[in-house]
């Protein structure tokens, strides 16, 4: 089953208590939101599942616990992208 809900991360976070697969998160650009926003989403992320951030190649985020490892990252001349894997 697939489920798509496009929607502010902030506010699909605090609604909802399921667990998923993968999320996206792509805050705009300079916001410095996407630690938060990365942080409130490992809760919804099923065992072996995925975190996918993209943000403004300036910015950084740091390791998230100690049950997610960087699973691949990538950086272009604007942007960085990391896709993160929940490990247990």
């Amino acid at each position: 089953n697939v489920q798509i809900k496009q929607q502010f991360g902030q506010d699909f976070l605090r609604a909802n208590k399921d667990q998923y697969d993968i999320i996206f998160l792509d805050p705009p650009f300079n916001d410095n939101s996407i630690q938060e926003l990365a942080e409130q989403a490992t809760a919804h992320i099923s065992v072996g599942g995925y975190l996918y951030c993209e943000f403004s190649r300036g910015q950084e985020m740091k390791i998230l616990a100690d049950n997610w490892e960087l699973f691949r990252q990538k950086t272009t001349t604007q942007v960085r992208i990391e896709l993160w894997q929940r490990i247990k």
